[in-house]
Order: structure tokens, then sequence, then C-alpha cells
């Protein structure tokens, strides 16, 4: 699903763990062109302190397939009509906190 304007909208959260002497990671499984918000956190015995929120947009990759693709002769001989859907898209957002 597309990213709302509605302030009233609750995305999905998905929440990943990192040990604390790492200072990146990779977060795989997401979807092409999509818009994601990433914060991090840190905790330790002394306190806790989450970072600003960053908007993050995926690149974007090839089409997942075009279906229904159907082939008609023309009159003339000379010529076919194509026919076809469009290929899917497929809209998901993730939140990370």
């Amino acid at each position: 699903m597309p990213i709302s304007d509605d302030p009233s909208f609750t995305y999905p959260v998905k929440n990943l763990t990192v040990v604390g002497n790492k200072t990146s990671t990779v977060i795989g499984g997401l979807s092409p062109y999509t818009i994601h918000r990433v914060t991090v956190s840190a905790l330790n015995s002394a306190g806790h302190v989450t970072s600003e929120e960053a908007e993050l947009r995926t690149g974007e990759s090839s089409p997942d397939g075009v279906r229904q693709l159907q082939a008609e002769a023309r009159d003339t001989g000379r010529s076919l009509l194509l026919r076809w859907s469009p290929p899917g898209k497929n809209y998901i957002v993730y939140t990370f906190y």
C-alpha cells in the first residue's frame, strides 16, 4: 500500500536487533520503489536514545511480468494486433523503529 498522508494511519512496524558493537546493517526483504521510515535506538544500563527518523525510498526493479498476452491476425495478412495486461505493482511500506 502506498504511504498515506493521513496521520491516523498506522504502518506495519518491523524491529531489527543488532549487536552493540556494530554500526551498520543490511535490511532485506523490502519491496522495490517504496518509501520506508527508519529510526535507530540504542539502549544500555545507563539509558536509551533514539535517532531522528529518516525517510528512504528503495530503488526500482524490473516489472514482475506481463500477463495475458493475446495475438490476433489482422485482415491485411501483414500485421498482428497484440494485447496484454500491465505488469503487476506491489506497494508495501515497512517502518523500522
